[in-house]
């Protein structure tokens, strides 16, 4: 009994891991109007960071429910705003992509 508990316990430790590991990397989508990238770097502990963004400053990210959650501030105009995103893993054309919640936002996957 005590192993089958043990095996179990192991198994959803396994798989919340590789639910987060789907999340870690750098998501990005190309700057409207210009040349390059912007997004969001998402790291293991829940630490995020922006990409090629001085205004929106990513701070942190958490799984809740089927959300991902990012948190940060925006700064500029002399004032600095704290905020919460929502957006979801979805397959899109083939990959995965971070659509935020109001559709406003897609991030794709940097390879």
């Amino acid at each position: 009994m005590k192993k089958i508990i043990f095996s179990l316990l192991c198994a959803a430790c396994v798989f919340g891991c590789c639910k987060e590991s789907n999340y870690l990397g750098e998501w990005v989508e190309p700057i409207p109007g210009m040349d390059g990238f912007q997004g969001v770097l998402l790291e293991k502990d829940g630490k995020a960071s922006s990409v090629n963004m001085q205004t929106l400053v990513y701070e942190t990210w958490a799984l809740r429910g089927d959300s991902l959650v990012l948190t940060g501030k925006s700064v500029g105009n002399g004032q600095t705003i704290e905020f919460a995103e929502n957006f979801t893993l979805e397959k899109s054309d083939g990959e995965w992509v971070l659509r935020a919640a109001d559709g406003s936002v897609t991030y794709r996957r940097r390879k």
